[in-house]
């Protein structure tokens, strides 16, 4: 089996096998590659990439997409109407016909009273060109996602508690900070933030009190003169898509 995640202008590639044990990995190589429209993507991984396990009945592949490559937004509705009169209505009004037309579109409720729906839409062109490379080496996509999404797939495989309350963060390029809040495996919050001088919430996904709760995390381990509050999550995941590990030590820390 293949997976491979795209973190800018990098495809990291990991061959893998099931076992009794777990996964076991064969081969893995981090590969340069810039296009976004991921035309014939595969000529370029199979060109510096060499499989080793052949058989047929592994010819699968996972691809996780860096977040800038789909649109994250997100809409309020009264819960008393139907919620899909709802999303007729956002997209004719909001999203208009050159985006429906032209994008695959997914919506996610986010639990919480402020009846909150994540909507995340790719385009045609990018899910076709990647189907059809891969229609091309015999491969079947098995799973399409995000990288923070995609993430929160191997805290499943760490996480031995589905009580947990916890935050999945990423250390992004650009002083870009992204985190997710779950509950019992739920999510209940996205939040994405510009941390320089000053710290800038970008966008905020779910209640307000998670919204201000995580912003005061960020400043605790950010700043320190702030102290940490944490009593609302029991643990934190961090990874990071950058060679630069000063700030990911810093948190650690």
């Amino acid at each position: 089996m293949l997976s491979l995640s795209q973190t800018s202008n990098r495809l990291l590639c990991v061959e893998w096998i099931p076992t009794e044990s777990g996964p076991k990995v064969i081969n893995y190589k981090k590969l340069s590659y810039n296009s976004k429209l991921y035309i014939d993507f595969l000529d370029s991984v199979f060109n510096d990439f060499k499989i080793q396990n052949t058989e047929d009945i592994n010819k699968t592949i996972t691809l996780s997409l860096d977040i800038d490559n789909v649109c994250i937004t997100s809409f309020k509705y009264d819960p008393q109407f139907p919620l899909n009169d709802k999303i007729k209505w956002y997209e004719n009004n909001f999203l208009g016909k050159y985006i429906t037309d032209n994008h695959d579109i997914y919506y996610y409720p986010i639990e919480g009273e402020d009846n909150e729906i994540m909507v995340i839409y790719i385009s045609k062109d990018l899910k076709n060109n990647i189907l059809s490379s891969c229609k091309k080496y015999g491969y079947k996509l098995k799973h399409l996602s995000t990288n923070i999404f995609s993430a929160n797939h191997v805290v499943h495989i760490y996480n031995n508690s589905e009580n947990d309350k916890y935050i999945l963060w990423k250390i992004g390029k650009g002083n870009n900070q992204h985190l997710l809040y779950y509950e019992k495996e739920v999510l209940k919050h996205y939040l994405r933030l510009k941390c320089g001088k000053k710290i800038e919430c970008i966008q905020s996904i779910g209640q307000k009190i998670l919204k201000n709760n995580l912003i005061s995390l960020v400043k605790s381990f950010l700043r320190d003169n702030i102290e940490i509050n944490s009593n609302f999550y029991d643990k934190i995941y961090l990874y990071q898509s950058k060679s630069n590990f000063k700030l990911l030590e810093k948190i650690y820390n």
